[in-house]
């Protein structure tokens, strides 16, 4: 798919435990059409990247989209991460689960 994608933008650089986090991010279709694409922020502490949180939009054939999402705070417990307590989390936007060699943004996790 003929996508660039802006790099995730926290609000934050650290959440904390309990709260939720606002991820700024964005891409540009060069696809030449009009694409609806489930756009996730995916997160991983160690290992496999993991979807936080997901919308389905429009990105239409040659736009700049900017898309704003809200990562839920249960995100940052130990539950979601099958008892692992998160210290730090790479983060980015995607339509799909990014390749194990992608880069993200690095936020920290406090209580």
């Amino acid at each position: 798919m003929n996508l660039s994608y802006i790099p995730a933008m926290p609000a934050s650089g650290t959440v904390k435990r309990g709260e939720p986090l606002n991820v700024l991010s964005g891409c540009v279709n060069r696809e030449g059409r009009d694409l609806v694409l489930r756009m996730s922020v995916w997160g991983r502490t160690t290992g496999d990247w993991k979807e936080l949180c997901s919308r389905r939009e429009e990105v239409l054939s040659g736009e700049h989209y900017h898309i704003y999402l809200t990562v839920p705070a249960e995100c940052f417990d130990a539950e979601y991460w099958d008892g692992e307590e998160p210290e730090e989390m790479e983060i980015t936007v995607f339509h799909e689960k990014p390749p194990e060699d992608a880069s993200g943004t690095m936020i920290f996790i406090t209580d």
